[in-house]
C-alpha cells in the first residue's frame, strides 16, 4: 500500500510539474515585448509600409478583414507599398518579386499579376501601353491632402522569432494639421535575415472605424 501511495504521489507531482511547465511556456510565448521591440528599426519600417496599405483599404469601412496571402494579392500589396513608400510606379519582374519577398518572404510567379482592368486587378497590373519601359505598373492614385500615420500599441511574442504587432492607423490632413484615428491593424511578423526589413509578414488583419477621406 505504501509503495502504491508513493507511486501515486509521484505521478501526481509529475503531472503538476508538466502543467506548470506548459503554463510557463504559454506565458513566455505570450510575453508583451512592446518596450524592447518597438525600437527595432526593421520592425518599424515594415509596419510603416504595410499600414499605408491597410489605412487606404479600411477607408469608409467598419468590417474586419483578414487579408488573403495568395500570390496575386501579395503582388498587389507590394505594388502599393512600392509606389507609396519608395516612389515607384513601374516595376521589372526582378523589382516586384524582390519587393514582394522583402515584405512576405515569397516570390510568386509574375504570371498571376492581372492585366490592366482585368477582373481582380487591384493595385498592380501588367502594362497597358507599349511606351511603358517596365512591364508591371502601379494603377492607383496618391493620398492628395491626406497622409497615413501609424502608432504601434502592442507587440506580443507568439513564439521564437514570431511577433504579433497591433497598430492604430491614423489619418493626417495637410490642410487642417490634425490627425484622426482610422482603425486598427494586426500584423504577424517573423524574423527573416534575407528580407531587407529583417522580418516578413505572415498574417495581416485590419478593421476600420468608418472614416472617409
Amino acid at each position: 500500500m505504501k509503495k502504491g501511495k508513493g507511486l501515486k504521489k509521484g505521478l501526481l507531482l509529475a503531472l503538476l510539474l508538466a502543467v506548470m511547465a506548459g503554463t510557463l511556456n504559454v506565458q513566455a510565448a505570450g510575453k508583451d515585448v512592446t518596450k524592447s521591440m518597438s525600437k527595432n528599426s526593421g520592425l518599424k519600417k515594415i509596419v510603416r509600409d504595410i499600414t499605408k496599405y491597410t489605412t487606404v483599404e479600411m477607408a469608409g469601412s467598419t468590417k474586419k478583414v483578414t487579408v488573403s496571402m495568395k500570390n496575386s494579392n501579395l503582388f498587389s500589396m507590394a505594388g502599393y507599398v512600392g509606389a507609396n513608400s519608395y516612389h515607384k510606379t513601374g516595376f521589372t519582374k526582378a523589382e516586384i518579386q524582390k519587393l514582394t519577398y522583402n515584405l512576405f518572404g515569397k516570390k510568386p510567379s509574375v504570371s498571376v499579376i492581372p492585366k490592366f482592368r482585368a477582373k481582380g486587378q487591384r493595385w498592380i497590373a501588367r502594362r497597358y501601353q507599349s511606351w511603358q519601359k517596365k512591364p508591371y505598373v502601379y494603377t492607383g492614385g496618391d493620398w492628395g491632402t491626406y497622409y497615413p500615420v501609424y502608432k504601434i500599441t502592442r507587440i506580443v511574442k507568439v513564439k521564437t522569432n514570431v511577433y504579433d504587432v497591433t497598430v492604430t492607423n491614423k489619418l493626417g490632413s495637410y490642410e487642417t494639421k490634425t490627425t484622426r484615428a482610422a482603425g486598427t491593424t494586426t500584423i504577424r511578423i517573423k524574423k527573416n535575415t534575407k528580407s531587407s526589413y529583417g522580418f516578413v509578414i505572415t498574417k495581416l488583419t485590419y478593421k476600420g472605424n468608418g472614416q472617409r477621406f
